[in-house]
């Protein structure tokens, strides 16, 4: 899991997670390349993207909130 936490890294995140998430996905494009010219079998998913509002994590860190804040999965 990444996270930018100072002034100016978070106000970067999209950025800096957008190149992150276009790297990770040219990766994945290439190496399913290499297997289908070396005669493997391989195929790509829809990724699935899910980033934390640290806001609400420290709240649950904290005791303000309960762990349902952070998705409907979590118990209280």
């Amino acid at each position: 899991m990444d996270r930018l936490t100072t002034g100016v890294d978070a106000a970067m995140q999209f950025i800096a997670f957008g190149a992150a998430d276009a790297l990770w996905e040219s990766f994945q494009t290439k190496i399913d390349a290499f297997v289908q010219v070396n005669g493997g079998s391989s195929s790509l998913q829809v990724p699935e993207i899910a980033r934390p509002d640290w806001d609400k994590v420290m709240d649950v860190l904290d005791g303000n909130a309960p762990l349902s804040t952070l998705s409907k999965d979590c118990p209280d």
